[in-house]
Order: structure tokens, then sequence, then C-alpha cells
């Protein structure tokens, strides 16, 4: 009886083990918007906390692929391409999954130009501060017809 109850105790432990080296596979692709792929581009993950996971570098496809814990949030961001991408693997051990960022090549230089300047952010803050912080309308709202 005794032995039977380690047996069963040891195979318990084992499978609570094996449940928590649960892991996927992620491929993300970097496409452009023109049908073609980033090459040689640095894909960083990270958790949703902010804490480094790690980076590579997208081989001749675009492309590179990342083994990770499942049911876990991530952000993804690239080296030409600021904007961050949400990222949650499967929770199902051995799934594999794709992640696909289109952009411009140029997007970095595209955001740049649309962004103010001091002095411009200056005068929206001087004009918005010039405007009511409530506006009354009187009347009804949608004329009857």
């Amino acid at each position: 009886m005794r032995n039977t109850l380690l047996l069963l105790s040891f195979l318990l432990g084992f499978q609570n083990i094996s449940a928590q080296e649960c892991s996927a596979h992620v491929t993300i692709v970097l496409a452009t918007k023109t049908g073609g792929r980033h090459k040689r581009q640095t894909v960083f993950l990270e958790k949703k906390s902010g804490e480094k996971i790690g980076e590579q570098v997208s081989d001749e496809n675009g492309e590179v692929v990342f083994k990770l814990p499942c049911n876990n949030e991530y952000v993804v961001t690239t080296s030409n391409n600021p904007n961050k991408k949400p990222l949650r693997t499967s929770q199902h051990d051995g799934a594999q999954s794709k992640l696909t960022l289109t952009y411009d090549p140029n997007i970095i230089e595209k955001q740049k130009a649309f962004e103010m300047t001091e002095d411009e952010k200056k005068i929206i803050d001087q004009n918005a501060a010039l405007l009511p912080d409530t506006t009354f309308i009187s009347g009804p709202a949608m004329p009857h017809t």
C-alpha cells in the first residue's frame, strides 16, 4: 500500500511538473505593404510588464520564431517600426501560431514628419486654454420634421 501511494504521488508530481513546461511556437512575419518582407530587422519581445524576453533578427523571409511559455501576454516591436503589437501565446502545449506585422519600410520617417514641434504644441495649448470648459446647447437636439 505504501509503495502504491509513493508511486501515485510520484506520477502526480511528474504530471504537475510537465504541465508547467507548456510551450508554444510563435512565428512573427515582417511584411511590407507592397507584398515584400522586411529582412534583417531586429524583433524585440517583452512581457506586458516591460521585462525584456529576447530579440532575434529576421531571416531572408522576414521571419523569426520564438518558443514561449503558454498562455502569456507579450509586446512585439521591431527595429524599423516603433509601434507596439500585443501577442498572446496559446494555452495548448506545442501549439504553433503566426503573427504578421505589415508596415511601410519608412514608417519611422513618416511618423516623425507628422510630429508637432514644441512651438506648435505651445500654440495648441494656448488656444485650448481660451476655450470654455462647458458648452451649453439650447433648443431641441434634433429638429422635428
